[in-house]
């Protein structure tokens, strides 16, 4: 190679060098960047995917809603999150007017419980649901602002929607709203509506709000509210001009309802409260009675199984049967051919019912099954929403067709139903209240005095079981009722079924339902003082003293006769105690017995005690440290709260018992 090529030759290698630099100098920021998109990814994915939501749910369930992230493609059509905010804006306005929410707050827990991943199939299901983050199912009254806005059909809750049922463990289905709009709105009702979240509503302060949601008990996992704050500080605040925005338009304190709660609740605690305006409502009206079971698609139920008597040819329950007779009879009087038509409905038999009535609907009009749907439940309930299965309602005609009998009969039954205790339940004029229309051969059962009431004031059955839930009827008790003095756990076990009137996730002691005080033990009885330390086995820790752990041995001393302390978490107690003792852990419960479950908790599991076993193996537990006790959500050591478990719950929670093999347990302290 001569002189003049090799210089050829290395320029041309110099010229390489040269744009290989180039090009690596240009790929630099590239990279950068892609390495800290996936940095960030990374951290909201971590700080997502881990949230435990139980929805006013136990201590001992969870949930991960999978993670969520801000990128082009988790928003759907969305190019970012702020476009999807800024697109909402009216909504989320409205929201703070409607439940006295705060924009950025509600927000920031969207952020956490969904990572607005709405259209990832892969990830939460509550994009189908349009739900803004975890709101369970609960009555059509705690939405009247959305359903007011976007129609009467933009909130479902029959748990049966896309979405809806998301399988937590903690009982019920989620809301179902028909439009981002509707489900943020819909969220913020819902906040307000429950008694556990005061603190966060017309709360102008972010970090406040989140916190008083996490304080109340909205999710079990223990980080919650370190997430909430974390992710407020950090992506929240930037909307905080929504929250300017909306304080400007509806004030400081937009959600009235709360504020005169609030109000009320001061007043009652500085001991100034105003005597409650005296109601008209009958003296004996209760909201535990068995007579005013609501069961609705608002309100479904499991199988309810009463105890059931035959009166023609259809079953109800016993408790009715003699004034179904004499309904009938009298009807009979007026016409010889009415008859009854039906009676009690198992929820399986509804099924069948429900779902045959869609496919034909289906069949006959060419229509979807969504659509097929909406005309069947015009007159019919789907299953676990028919008050068929209360035994408490019947079906009576001259025909047996719907809305076929004549005028003048229809009348004529409808005059004489409340002599006996009923009332004619769907009318045209109620169905914005009943969800149902007219059907002039639906009779319930609700007692004389209440059937008069309803009659005479031309309510509706649903506003009438409002009216006395607000109104305060109860099955009475002192003002320091935390079970009654005399409830000691004496039925048997095996004996009895669960009470209609317990239809609640959990009750604190002062609203437990009649038909479950029979078989409570009451820590009282025991020496154990309800919000103070007297009685209880102490750590020295109110935190510690609020776990689930010490109720556990708390109780289980006083019962069982043992001092001092049992060492483990919730998942140990069975074993621990067992070992106490001198035998195995049982997978039957007793009486007095110590549970035990392996799931929940956060991986510590759960633990309390087991005051009744039903028929049906459902048992009664009295336990600390979920939403209605405890330290954790409630915030007040040396409290408890009661629970039905069924079998199938048992089983799902890895449920052990442990109890002594020759000792009789005692439930008095005395």
């Amino acid at each position: 190679m001569n002189l003049k090529d090799m210089a050829k030759d290395a320029a041309k290698k110099k010229l390489k060098a040269l744009l290989f630099a180039k090009i690596a100098v240009a790929l630099v920021p590239v990279l950068l960047a892609l390495l800290i998109i996936l940095i960030i990814i990374a951290f909201i994915v971590g700080n997502t995917s881990s949230s435990l939501s139980s929805r006013c749910g136990s201590d001992d369930s969870s949930l991960s809603t999978g993670g969520g992230t801000t990128n082009d493609s988790q928003v759907g059509a969305y190019a970012s999150v702020e476009d999807f905010i800024k697109e909402h804006k009216e909504a989320y306005i409205n929201s703070w007017k409607a439940g006295g929410f705060l924009p950025s707050a509600s927000i920031t827990q969207t952020m956490i419980e969904n990572g607005f991943n709405f259209t990832n199939p892969n990830g939460t299901s509550f994009w189908q649901a349009h739900n803004m983050g975890g709101v369970k199912t609960s009555r059509k009254s705690d939405f009247p602002v959305t359903l007011a806005t976007y129609g009467e059909q933009s909130v479902d809750l029959t748990g049966s929607k896309p979405g809806a049922n998301v399988g937590d463990g903690t009982g019920g289905a989620y809301a179902w709203f028909s439009s981002y709009d509707a489900g943020i709105v819909g969220k913020a009702e819902f906040m307000a509506h429950q008694t556990l979240y005061t603190g966060a509503i017309n709360n102008t302060d972010g970090v406040s709000t989140l916190s008083a949601i996490a304080d109340g008990g909205w999710a079990t996992d223990p980080t919650y509210k370190t997430k909430l704050v974390e992710m407020y500080n950090s992506f929240g605040k930037k909307f905080e001009w929504l929250d300017k925005e909306a304080i400007a338009k509806h004030g400081n304190a937009p959600y009235k309802e709360a504020a005169a709660s609030n109000t009320s609740q001061t007043k009652t605690d500085g001991g100034n409260s105003k005597p409650k305006k005296q109601s008209d409502l009958p003296s004996g009206a209760s909201a535990d009675s068995w007579e005013l079971v609501l069961v609705n698609r608002d309100n479904k139920k499991p199988e309810m199984n009463p105890q059931l008597s035959t009166v023609g040819n259809i079953e109800v329950d016993s408790r009715i049967a003699s004034a179904t007779q004499q309904f009938l009879a009298k009807a009979q009087e007026i016409n010889p051919a009415f008859h009854l038509i039906s009676g009690y409905r198992s929820v399986e038999t509804q099924r069948g019912l429900y779902d045959g009535y869609v496919r034909t609907e289906m069949s006959e009009r060419g229509i979807s099954y969504e659509e097929a749907e909406k005309y069947t439940q015009e007159y019919s309930q789907p299953a676990g929403a028919s008050e068929h299965q209360t035994g408490l309602a019947i079906d009576i005609s001259t025909v047996n067709s719907l809305n076929q009998m004549s005028a003048e009969d229809s009348a004529a039954l409808e005059k004489i139903a409340a002599d006996y205790g009923f009332i004619r339940h769907f009318k045209e004029e109620f169905k914005s209240s009943t969800g149902i229309g007219n059907e002039d051969w639906h009779y319930r059962y609700v007692g004389k005095e209440n059937a008069k009431y309803i009659n005479d004031k031309k309510i509706s059955f649903e506003d009438y079981v409002k009216k006395v839930r607000e109104e305060g009827g109860t099955s009475g008790g002192d003002s320091d009722n935390h079970c009654s003095n005399d409830s000691d756990g004496g039925s048997a076990d095996g004996s009895g079924t669960i009470p209609t009137d317990a239809t609640e996730w959990g009750y604190q002691p002062t609203n437990l339902p009649s038909g479950l005080k029979q078989y409570a033990i009451d820590p009282k009885n025991l020496g154990m003082e309800y919000g103070t330390s007297t009685g209880w086995h102490t750590t020295g820790s109110q935190s510690l003293d609020g776990q689930c752990v010490n109720l556990t041995i708390s109780m289980a001393n006083k019962i069982w006769g043992h001092t001092g302390g049992v060492s483990g978490n919730g998942k140990d107690m069975a074993n621990a105690w067992a070992a106490v003792f001198g035998n195995n852990v049982k997978n039957t419960p007793k009486k007095g017995a110590i549970f035990a479950t392996q799931n929940g908790g956060g991986g510590y599991g759960h633990t309390g005690i087991v005051c009744h076993v039903f028929e049906d193996g459902s048992i009664l537990i009295c336990e600390q440290n979920t939403p209605l006790s405890g330290w954790d959500f409630f915030k007040k050591p040396y409290t408890w709260n009661y629970r039905v478990w069924s079998p199938a719950q048992q089983k799902a929670e890895i449920t052990t018992f442990a109890y002594p093999d020759d000792k009789t347990p005692k439930f008095n302290a005395n």
